[in-house]
Formats: C-alpha cells, structure tokens, sequence
C-alpha cells in the first residue's frame, strides 16, 4: 500500500535469568559506543548494532540514576540503554529483574512491496531480542507481550468539507466505539479527527490533508485491515 508503513512498536518479553544486574552492567561497559557486528552474521535484518549510553535506575525512579561506581551502594530496579541498529534505527531497551522492554522503529529491510503482516514482525522482533539477549548473556522467553504498534498512511491527498466529511461517516457511526470531532478537544491535533473502533486505545487521527496515524493496535493483521478501512471510506467518498 503506498505510503503505509509502520513507525513504531513497543513490546514486553519475559526473562529466565536471574541476578542479572551486575552482569549486564559489565558487558553494557565493555560494548558502550562501540559497532559490533558478530551476533549479527548472516542476519535478515539487522546488519549491525550499536550499544548507546547505559543508564542505571532505583526500583520504581526512571527519573533517578544511579552512577556506575554506585551501584554496589543501590539496588537496581531497572538499566536503560539506547541501540541503534544498522547506522539508523533506534531501539530502547529497559531490562528489569524478571523482563526486558523494548520499543522503537523498523529498519529500511523490514519493508517490502507488499503489507507486513504478523509472522513478519514477530521475525523482526525476535531477531533484534535474541541479539540483545545473546549479548547481555540474558536468556529470554520466545513470546512477547505487544503494548503498542503505531503506523502511519500518507495519501497526499486534501479531504474537500472535511467537517462535513467528518460528519457523515464518523461522528453518529455506530461501527466506532468512539469518534473526537475535530476542534472539540485540546490535546494532541485539534484539527483531526480521532476514530476509537473499539473500547481500547487502538484509534486512527487524521486532517483534512489526507495524513492518517494509527496508535496503540496490538496486531500488525489487525492495524492493517483498519486501515484498509479508513482508507477505502475517504477514496470512495473523496473521488
């Protein structure tokens, strides 16, 4: 589909190991800023990874770190690093005692002609956490709990009456769980329209420009046929 393609995901995956801390913080200083390409031989999408800034954090206090020479002074709740992965992609990863988050954007190889689709992004994502998890010495579980898959639909196109637009398709639409007109609310972008399909926080907000932005789906297969969706209600009844 032109113009589509996903932004951004965040996801949580259980971990085996146990102690982990000290550990990690040795390897994390070892690899600090530095290239490193041998877990990622002969991988289908990352080619290379590199480990940012580590940061150390008190149980519950992402906002406090905890200094390196510190850290047999504290317990450690949680480490946050920066990875960027093949000279472009920014990945975050914040391991816990007993899980590791992770969240960030898809690299160039990810894409092709056609919509990714779940078995795909699963690849991805497990490729990337097997990666990390080689690295740090962490043994991780093999399914992740997804928190959110974001993505975005431009159509270069303007929406003629987009109120009126608006009006008709979405606001008394009892397909939708929840639709926010545009200038009826002052957080985020006033002037689209925001479509909750159901009584999660999966919702699409798009303008009179035609640019459409889908957050928080939980489903790749899901997110696309939405999409579909939207896309075929403003083509039908724009052309």
């Amino acid at each position: 589909m032109k113009g589509y393609k996903l932004s951004m995901f965040q996801l949580m995956i259980n971990t085996k190991s146990e102690n982990i801390f000290n550990r990690i913080v040795n390897t994390i200083e070892e690899y600090e800023n530095k290239l490193y390409k041998n877990k990622t031989k002969n991988k289908k999408y990352v080619k290379n990874i590199k480990i940012g800034k580590m940061k150390i954090h008190p149980p519950g206090k992402l906002q406090i770190n905890i200094d390196k020479l510190d850290i047999n002074e504290y317990i450690i709740g949680s480490i946050e690093l920066k990875i960027l992965i093949n000279n472009k992609t920014n990945i975050s990863v914040l391991l816990f005692k007993n899980k590791m988050k992770l969240s960030g954007g898809f690299v160039k190889e990810f894409f092709n002609d056609k919509l990714p689709n779940d078995e795909e992004f699963n690849e991805y994502v497990h490729e990337l956490s097997s990666i990390i998890g080689s690295i740090f010495k962490v043994d991780l579980e093999k399914d992740q709990k997804i928190s959110l898959l974001n993505s975005i639909l431009k159509m270069d196109m303007i929406i003629p009456e987009f109120i009126k637009f608006c009006k008709k398709h979405f606001e008394n639409n009892e397909s939708y769980n929840r639709v926010i007109m545009p200038f009826t609310s002052e957080r985020g972008r006033m002037c689209a329209i925001k479509v909750y399909p159901n009584q999660t926080n999966e919702s699409v907000h798009f303008d009179h420009k035609g640019n459409l932005q889908f957050f928080g789906f939980k489903s790749v297969c899901k997110l696309n046929k939405f999409v579909r969706e939207i896309r075929e209600i403003i083509l039908v009844n724009t052309s």
